[in-house]
């Protein structure tokens, strides 16, 4: 019986610790399932200009 990754919206089958072997990789690697996406900048509040 073949189990799918344990990370929601991966559909890859399971080979250790209940991730696929993209998702236990880059826990090994950076500690951490999932890399953080970096936030939108916000907009300026100086003159109303939307470049910072």
């Amino acid at each position: 019986m073949s189990t799918q990754c344990h990370i929601a919206g991966c559909h890859n089958p399971a080979e250790s610790e209940g991730l696929c072997a993209r998702h236990f990789t880059r826990a090994l690697i950076y500690g951490q399932v999932r890399v953080t996406r970096p936030r939108a900048l916000a907009a300026c509040a100086v003159a109303g200009r939307a470049d910072a």
